[in-house]
């Protein structure tokens, strides 16, 4: 028997598989590194295409067309910028987009909000809400005083209803406009009326009845007290003509606003009708009437001096 049969065998060589945590971390260098392969490649392929497009462009120096000179050194290349993500949530550029550009307020709104470039957001969203506020409350103001206009108009309505039908009851007994009752013109020139005092309370008067203070009758009128000082407006002027025109054809109308008087005489509106009759019966309706918290005085004026435009003479 030989001496090798005796001899000891060696053990065999056991190859541990790697734990499960060493395989993942393998997988992930293997992935990386055919990541980090794939974008050598690409940066070499763009860098080559830069260098052949610069070679193209470059114009040959020197020597005729048949003779080559040395070649100029290719413009180094220049670093590619990788396009910017369509799921990007920052702008990409510092101008942004607008969709309002009329208003700079409804532009920032509008944009995507970046912290890099923050805006006063909540400043203009209070802003819009006060305004908006404001306009309500404006809104609710106009409506009162809407409502207000059409409450006095509707008493100004029945005060009116209330005297022309005093007015033709006292015609019934031969009254005339412009004259007193009974058989001598004595009596009380205009119907009794009720005018409130107080809440709850008021007293009995003589209705509208034809100024003493004047030249005898006159189809040219002056309303006093009817705006008081400096407050005379543009629209004044067509409103009291529509008024005027009412009782009668008004040929014309002027505002005077006179110094050195008091303020119920201050502000003289000039109504010059087509006709005495006319003017009597205004003159009349005028007088004492209740016009924006005023009550109207009303009396005749020289038709002559009202031509002669002598507005500033003594009533």
């Amino acid at each position: 028997m030989s001496d090798d049969m005796f001899a000891p065998v060696p053990a065999p060589i056991v190859t541990k598989k790697p734990a499960k945590d060493t395989q993942a971390l393998l997988s992930k260098l293997a992935a990386l590194k055919n990541e980090k392969a794939k974008l050598q490649a690409g940066l070499q392929a763009g860098t080559t295409t830069s260098s052949q497009e610069g070679k193209a462009a470059q114009p040959q120096v020197g020597g005729s067309s048949g003779s080559s000179g040395p070649a100029a050194p290719a413009a180094e290349a220049a670093p590619t910028v990788p396009a910017p993500s369509a799921y990007s949530f920052v702008p990409q550029n510092a101008e942004k987009f607008s969709l309002n550009p009329q208003s700079e307020e409804d532009r920032l709104l509008q944009q995507e909000y970046d912290p890099s470039e923050p805006n006063n957001y909540d400043e203009i969203v209070k802003k819009r809400r006060r305004l908006e506020e404001e306009a309500a409350v404006q809104r609710l103001r106009e409506k009162n005083a809407e409502r207000q206009r059409k409450q006095n108009e509707a008493k100004q309505a029945k005060e009116t209803e209330e005297d022309d039908a005093a007015t033709a009851y006292m015609k019934k007994f031969g009254w005339q406009e412009g004259q007193g009752l009974g058989r001598d013109g004595q009596g009380i020139t205009a119907p009794l009326i009720m005018r409130k005092t107080d809440a709850g309370s008021g007293q009995v008067v003589q209705g509208t009845s034809l100024p003493k203070t004047q030249q005898g009758k006159s189809n040219v009128i002056v309303l006093l007290n009817a705006v008081g000082r400096g407050q005379v407006d543009d629209d004044l002027k067509d409103e009291m003509t529509e008024e005027a025109s009412k009782y009668g054809k008004v040929n014309s109308c002027e505002i005077v606003e006179v110094q050195g008087v008091t303020d119920k005489e201050s502000v003289r509106i000039f109504i010059e009708y087509a006709n005495v009759n006319a003017g009597v019966i205004a003159c009349m309706k005028f007088k004492n009437r209740f016009f924006g918290g005023r009550y109207v005085n009303c009396i005749f004026y020289n038709p002559e001096r009202y031509r002669g435009k002598q507005f500033l003479d003594p009533l």
